[in-house]
This record gives C-alpha cells, sequence and structure tokens, in this order.
C-alpha cells in the first residue's frame, strides 16, 4: 500500500481511540455528578409535591365557616364549624351542630353573614348534614377538594375548625386508629384535638384534601384526662341519599326528636357498650315508639353477642321506623342473626328485603355470599355471583369475597395475588373469629414466596388468636428455619408437638413433628 495512505490510517486511528476515552471519561465524569445530585433532586421533587401546612391552611380556610344556631326566642344557643362541598353554597356540618337551631346562620372568615336557608339532607347515625345557604345568587363560595385515596392509620393530618367561637382555629396531628360505625362506615380517631365549637370542620390530610369532618372529643377518666378524638369518614356523605329538602324550621322538629344519638355514638365509637345501651333505654323510656333507639341499641347488643335480644329490637326497630335507610339495615341486621342461627330461609328472606329497598349496597350481597356459603356450599355459584357483586359495588365492602378469591389463588399457586386479597379481607373484617384464618393462609402465600419474616409475624397472629394452632406451630417452625433462626423452630416444632399429644392426638401430625425435632433439633 502507498506509505502515506498507512500513515494517514495509523493516524486516524490513533485519534478515533484518543475520541473514545475521553467521550467516555466525559459521560463517566458527568453521571457520576448526576448521581450524586439524584438524591437532592428527588427531594427537592417530593418538597415541591406536597406544600408547607402554612401554603395548605391558606389555600382551605376561606372555605370553612361558622355556624351560629339560635332558638325561638332569637338567642344564641351554640356555635359549631362547617365547610362548603359546592359554589352554589351547599355545605356539610354535624347533625348534632345544628340540633338545637330554630335559625341558623353562618359567618364566613370575610366576616359576612348568611343565613341557612334548608337542610337538603341529613344522616344522624353518622353526624352528617348536608345545608343550603340563603341568598346566594351570584356568589361563587370556595370549595374543599374531597380526597379519593383512602386514609391509613399514622397519616398526619390537619383540622380547621372554631372551638369555643374561635374563629379558623388550626390543629394538628395523625390518625392514631382506623373505627368502624356498625352498618354505616368509618371514621377515624385522631391526636388533633376537638373541642366545642369544632364540630362540623374539615379534617384534612397533608395533600389539602378532606378526609373526614371532626365530630365530637370526650374525656377519658381512665386514660388521665387524655382526648378521644373522633372524624366521621367524609366518604360517609354517600348515605346522604333521602334529598329532603327541608326548611330548617321543620328540620328543626324532626332533629329535635334524635338528639340522643351523638350522645349514644361517643360511647358506642370509646368502646363503652354498657353506656351505649343505657343512653338507648333511657331514649325509648321517653319515646317508646324511637325506631332509632331500638335500631341502635339492636346493633351494640350484636357486638356484644347478645343475638336474641337484638333480634327482638330490629323487629321494634321495622314496626316503628319511617325511614328506609334504617329499615334497610334492620333487615340485613335480621339476616345475620337468622344465618349465625342457622334459619336460612329467614336469613335470605331478610335480606332480600335489604335489596328491595336498596339494590346498590355491596354490604347486602356480601353477606348474601356468606350465607350461600353456609347454607349451599362454598363452590355454589350463588356465592362468587354474590361477593364480586358487592366488590362491583363497593370494593371495600366485602372482606369474605376477598377472602374466597385468595383461596381460590391458593389452589391456582398465584401466591403473590393471593396475599393481596388476603390483605384486602383482612383490613376490612369486621367479625375477628374470621381473620384467622386470612392471617394463616396470607401466611402460607409469604412462605410460598420465600417472605419468611412476614410468614412469621401472620403465624404469631394466629396463635395469639388460637393459642393451640397446631400447623400454626408447624409454619412458624419452618419460617424460622429458613432465616437460620434454628433454636426459635425448635421451641415452635416442640410447643406442636406439645398441644398435639395432649388435645389433637393425630398420629400422622405427630408424625411429622417428630420427624421435623429428630431432623434438626438433635
Amino acid at each position: 500500500q502507498n506509505p502515506k495512505i498507512i500513515a494517514w490510517q495509523f493516524l486516524y486511528h490513533i485519534f478515533m481511540c484518543w475520541w473514545q476515552y475521553t467521550t467516555s471519561f466525559l459521560i463517566q465524569t458527568i453521571m457520576t455528578r448526576l448521581f450524586l445530585l439524584l438524591p437532592f433532586l428527588t427531594l427537592s421533587v417530593l418538597t415541591l409535591a406536597q406544600k408547607p401546612l402554612k401554603a395548605l391552611i391558606k389555600e382551605n380556610e376561606k372555605s370553612i365557616f361558622l355556624v351560629e344556631c339560635f332558638n325561638e326566642r332569637n338567642e344564641m344557643v351554640s356555635t359549631g364549624t362547617g365547610f362548603f362541598v359546592d359554589k352554589s353554597g351547599l355545605a356539610f356540618t354535624n347533625v348534632h351542630v345544628i340540633r338545637d337551631a330554630f335559625r341558623a346562620r353562618i359567618k364566613t372568615i370575610d366576616g359576612r353573614l348568611h343565613d341557612v336557608e334548608k337542610i337538603i339532607d341529613y344522616n344522624p347515625s353518622l353526624d352528617i348534614a348536608k345545608i343550603k345557604i340563603k341568598g346566594t345568587s351570584g356568589i361563587n363560595f370556595p370549595v374543599l377538594k374531597i380526597a379519593t385515596k383512602k386514609s391509613e392509620k399514622g397519616d398526619d393530618i390537619f383540622t380547621i375548625g372554631n372551638p369555643d367561637g374561635l374563629e379558623n382555629s388550626v390543629s394538628t396531628g395523625i390518625i392514631s386508629s382506623i373505627r368502624s360505625i356498625p352498618n354505616y362506615g368509618e371514621c377515624y380517631q385522631i391526636t388533633a384535638p376537638i373541642s366545642p365549637g369544632s364540630s362540623g370542620g374539615a379534617l384534612f390530610n397533608m395533600n389539602g384534601e378532606v378526609i373526614g369532618m371532626t365530630t365530637f372529643g370526650q374525656i377519658d377518666p381512665s386514660r388521665l384526662n387524655q382526648n378521644l378524638n373522633f372524624a366521621v369518614n367524609i366518604s360517609n356523605a354517600k348515605y346522604l341519599t333521602q334529598n329532603l329538602d327541608l326548611n330548617i324550621e321543620v328540620a328543626y322538629k324532626k332533629i329535635a326528636y334524635e338528639d340522643f344519638i351523638p350522645t349514644f355514638m361517643k360511647f358506642q365509637l370509646s368502646g363503652d357498650y354498657e353506656n351505649a345501651l343505657k343512653v338507648c333505654s333511657d331514649q325509648l323510656k321517653l319515646k317508646p315508639k324511637s325506631g332509632l333507639a331500638f335500631h341502635f341499641r339492636a346493633t351494640t347488643l350484636m357486638i356484644i353477642n347478645e343475638y336474641s335480644l337484638a333480634e327482638n329490637d330490629f323487629i321494634n326497630s321495622l314496626l316503628y321506623s319511617q325511614q328506609n335507610y334504617i329499615r334497610e339495615w334492620d333487615y340485613i341486621g335480621l339476616g345475620k342473626i337468622y344465618r349465625k342461627s342457622g334459619q336460612y330461609e329467614k336469613s335470605k328472606e331478610n335480606y332480600l328485603n335489604a335489596i328491595e329497598i336498596n339494590n346498590n349496597n355491596g354490604i347486602t350481597y356480601c353477606n348474601l355470599a356468606i350465607l350461600a356459603a353456609d347454607w349451599l356450599g362454598k363452590d355454589n355459584e350463588l356465592v362468587e355471583h354474590s361477593y364480586l357483586e358487592a366488590i362491583k359495588i363497593d370494593p371495600n365492602s366485602c372482606a369474605y369475597g376477598y377472602k374466597a378469591m385468595g383461596e381460590k389463588l391458593i389452589q391456582a399457586g398465584n401466591y403473590e395475588k393471593a396475599a393481596s386479597f388476603f390483605t384486602m379481607s383482612i383490613e376490612l373484617e369486621q367479625e375477628s373469629s374470621l381473620s384467622v384464618n386470612e392471617y394463616y393462609n396470607r401466611g402460607t402465600c409469604f412462605y410460598k414466596l420465600k417472605k419468611y419474616d412476614a410468614a412469621i409475624n401472620d403465624f404469631k397472629v394466629c396463635i395469639a388468636m388460637m393459642p393451640n394452632d397446631i400447623q400454626s406451630y408447624q409454619w412458624l417452625g419452618n419460617s424460622y428455619l429458613n432465616i437460620g433462626r434454628k433454636t426459635d423452630a425448635c421451641v415452635s416444632f416442640n410447643k406442636a408437638y406439645e398441644i398435639n399429644k395432649a388435645f389433637n392426638k393425630n398420629i400422622e401430625q405427630e408424625r411429622q413433628i417428630l420427624n421435623s425435632i429428630q431432623n434438626y433439633c438433635r
């Protein structure tokens, strides 16, 4: 070849080697710098995504107002809080805030006064009322954003209300517990204090979205005067379905008739069932035909497993209650009672009566699924049809449905998805006697997925619920073995052997346990 061409090729090769090395070095340097900066960039993005508390308060406080209630002599008798949910002047407050109001008005943050024209709807058991402000033509009220994502225990929260008339006061805290109101929905127990006048205020998550309505605080002497503070889950407002559209004077007479409910709910939510029953019984002494008092006493009796007494109260509630939403839950309560006592035909009749009143209640279909499983067997087509209908109507309505689907997924070997369904079932389950099975099944899923620490936690829960559960001890022992905790495994295997020897006396199971002990514990 031509020597000049060879020389140029050599120089070109040297140049390309230098270029590749230089660009590689530059790219590596840039990527290293970016990698070092990534945590700071991520932190900055998160900081921008979540606004500081001061900004959230400023954005939302204009939507909160003071409620002032007057008696027939035009004397102010109470104050409370409310907030706008529609720019036309529709708003929420607590029922007990307007309970004594022959006339009511609101005062917005800018000092303007507006009369309350109507009570559009109210649910005394949930203590939620929807009100309409008078003379709002041409006014666009600032509206709060309602949260769509479910809140969880431990979430940070803040409230805006008017404690003792001190307008737009802010308090902060966390959700310390999520409690279930029998037959209706959830409420939040929170650490943020609630004082008289705060009732009806907005409970916010840290995105500035409303998750609840502050309802009441209660001093518990047995807890060294710590407050028990509760807020109704805002999603419970979906039960405001009556469209009563009552003039406030008419509503005053109706609500006054139901004025025992806030007191009852305080005791019910704090677990003081003795006093909850007493409040209902005292109300029945004053008003022997109070369907609501019979209904609430029945729901409390169900909690303490007094099914015969609860049955009588539900029947009396049906006799005297005019509101369909109360009658619907009476039928559901009777359906549960008859299912538990093996009166399946009567149980079915009551569930169908509930569906006739309201065919869009997932809880009714879920109970129908449980009835079908007990009565006709788990493989009956009515079981799956009913729980799928329940979950379609309300994904949070049917713990049993998620449990049943989880069991099918285990049989199919889909342990990851099965575990997620059992988790949903555990979170939604209200009958603790059923949840031991869900923890056990989820524990076996975690074991199959080699998530041994999670499996250990679930089997420990099973043992706490059922101290003589041999299989949980065996699974627990195997889980310990897989993470190298041989001593703990042997303790579990030996405990399973002792229980089997004392109670079960299953020869095949004894052989399996002894085999584990001989292989790992000697």
